[in-house]
């Protein structure tokens, strides 16, 4: 888990210039295999870069190009950068979010069509009705990049390789990478950003990874006192299987996830409550009462699981109780189960958490600052979290933004849900 703020390529920030020195001392340096092995991705300390796959949509009547931005065993995503869109391609519907422009706008996750893969189980193209997604074959021989970090995406076309190095461009900021075996150099720069180099300079240490490396995490299920969970015990240890990794991505974009062992414990009528997470210790204790009542929310494990992934230590500073919930229902209601209505007590305040506190955040995240989820993750991973943070990463104080959130959110009618 990482426990700093992103250093990232300059976007905006003057920070990452200035503390670029500072993680020379906390990576290896060059690896002698680099120039052989198969350069798809460079890791620095707060993030990646990592080669992508570039995607056509095709109808009767029109073509779009999309960049694909993650790719797991739910769905693969892709970025259309012209409409400000994000696909989500499942196994039988598409769901759409985004939207800026002329272009139609979607502030969640919204299902557009049904369709399925094509052809093999390597997911490259997906049909529906009305036309279908495929890989760009063309666009091959000049790859797109993408570098994650706390500052967002940034996408880049690769212009060259040789033994020492790749080639990158980014049009949009005219700044030129090169990605050695320790380390990036930088070039370029237009008035959108605030550092310019005039010639090649070194910025960061960093270094190919190669193959998956993805920790390996374990899941024991302890059934003993609910024996009769045993089926939904399983199907929950599948999920957390597959969302361990999509949910670490999420808080901590261009990190892979740690090696990990969970354990799910099943408890009977004795326990009071639906469910809670040690997350120190990496434990899930699951009322086998709740679920035989709702054996349907398995929401509530992705509510759990991202405790596990977030374990915070104690904040120095102020109780984060309102967005360390907040953020555990966003993952919940925006990421896993976005087709279901945000269950929004709208008697409630941020500073109850939960599903309230998610809607908050997502309006934040729409509104002000597109990286708030994972920005406020960073802080809350090294114990200095505070509200007073939102000025800087949201542009007003919390409680100022909240009486937005109410004026532009709330629903005119009474009632609870949204």
């Amino acid at each position: 888990m990482r426990k700093s703020e992103t250093l990232a390529l300059p976007c905006g920030s003057a920070r990452s210039i200035a503390c670029a020195g500072l993680i020379l001392c906390s990576l290896a340096g060059s690896r002698a295999d680099a120039q052989t092995a198969d350069r798809s991705r460079w890791e620095y300390n707060s993030g990646s870069i990592a080669r992508s796959r570039s995607w056509i949509e095709e109808t009767e009547k029109e073509t779009h190009a999309f960049v694909e931005t993650a790719r797991n065993p739910v769905f693969v995503e892709l970025f259309d950068p012209a409409r400000d869109y994000t696909v989500r391609l499942y196994a039988d519907k598409l769901l759409l979010r985004g939207g800026r422009g002329s272009a139609k706008r979607f502030v969640k996750f919204t299902r557009i069509y049904r369709g399925g893969w094509k052809g093999n189980d390597r997911r490259l193209g997906w049909e529906y009705e009305r036309g279908s997604f495929r890989i760009d074959q063309p666009a091959a021989k000049s790859p797109t990049w993408i570098e994650k970090n706390l500052d967002g995406r940034q996408f880049f076309s690769q212009s060259k390789q040789t033994g020492d190095f790749v080639e990158l461009s980014d049009s949009a900021r005219d700044y030129t990478v090169r990605l050695y075996a320790g380390e990036l150099q930088i070039r370029g720069g237009n008035t959108s950003v605030p550092a310019r180099f005039a010639d090649f300079t070194w910025l960061y240490a960093g270094h190919w990874v190669t193959g998956e490396r993805r920790g390996r995490l374990a899941v024991f299920v302890d059934t003993s006192d609910a024996p009769e969970t045993a089926k939904w015990a399983e199907a929950a240890k599948q999920l957390c299987e597959i969302w361990h990794p999509i949910i670490f991505d999420r808080l901590y974009p261009g990190s892979r996830a740690p090696a990990r062992t969970i354990k799910m414990i099943f408890k009977g009528p004795s326990m009071k409550g639906l469910a809670f997470t040690e997350a120190s210790q990496s434990k899930i204790t699951i009322s086998a009462d709740w679920i035989t009542k709702h054996p349907d929310d398995f929401g509530m494990v992705i509510h759990e699981l991202t405790h596990v992934v977030q374990n915070y230590p104690r904040s120095k500073k102020s109780n984060p109780f309102w967005v360390v919930e907040g953020m555990a229902d966003y993952v919940r209601y925006y990421d896993y189960e976005p087709e279901k209505p945000v269950p929004a007590d709208w008697k409630k305040t941020y500073r109850d958490g939960y599903a309230i506190a998610s809607a908050f955040l997502d309006w934040i995240q729409r509104k002000h600052n597109a990286r708030i989820i994972e920005k406020l993750n960073a802080r809350l991973a090294i114990g200095e979290y505070t509200d007073d943070l939102f000025a800087d990463y949201a542009g007003a104080p919390l409680e100022q933004l909240w009486t937005q959130f109410l004026a532009s959110e709330r629903p005119k009618t009474t009632g609870k849900r949204r």
